[in-house]
């Protein structure tokens, strides 16, 4: 009996915590797709609108008085939320189905960005078969503090590398 009581526990601590994972990868993978949505809704309707930068703080206040404790949603974060999405062109076609209102015609990069993201279009969908794989594979999997951590290396890469062919 003691063999089977340990190996019991055993395959108990290996659901918990399998089970443990898969709802945090799946929490993370909506939360990032909300704040997707989110930065893509802000940033249109700032765009189209012509709003100025104060009424994210605005958004973020009256947020906090429709849900009472919401976290998360402070101008600073609706604003990484808003770079977010425009740092990131290459998801506006696979979550147009999560939101048809969307209007990402209006996310502007300079040429030499697209260029760069073609190129990683083209490595993704090499590697992966398809950009949804890429998203669903890997995208989805990276928290949002990383994917902003990538942004602003990236930005401050594309700045210096701006910066020195100016210079040079």
């Amino acid at each position: 009996m003691q063999k089977g009581y340990v190996k019991l526990i055993s395959d108990l601590k290996d659901s918990i915590l399998q089970s443990r994972y898969k709802a945090a990868s799946l929490a993370n993978r909506e939360m990032l797709l909300l704040y997707y949505r989110v930065g893509l809704k802000l940033s249109d309707k700032v765009n189209q609108e012509r709003w100025g930068s104060s009424i994210i703080q605005n958004i973020s206040e009256d947020l906090q008085n429709e849900l009472p404790g919401l976290r998360g949603f402070s101008y600073r974060n609706l604003k990484k939320m808003q770079q977010f999405a425009e740092e990131y062109p290459i998801l506006p076609s696979l979550t147009a189905e999560l939101d048809k209102s969307t209007n990402t015609e209006q996310i502007t990069h300079s040429i030499s960005f697209k260029s760069q993201i073609n190129k990683l279009k083209e490595l993704i969908i090499s590697e992966f078969k398809s950009m949804e794989s890429f998203i669903e594979n890997i995208f989805l999997k990276i928290g949002f503090t990383h994917h902003m951590l990538l942004i602003d290396i990236i930005v401050t890469q594309y700045v210096f590398d701006l910066v020195s062919g100016i210079c040079n």
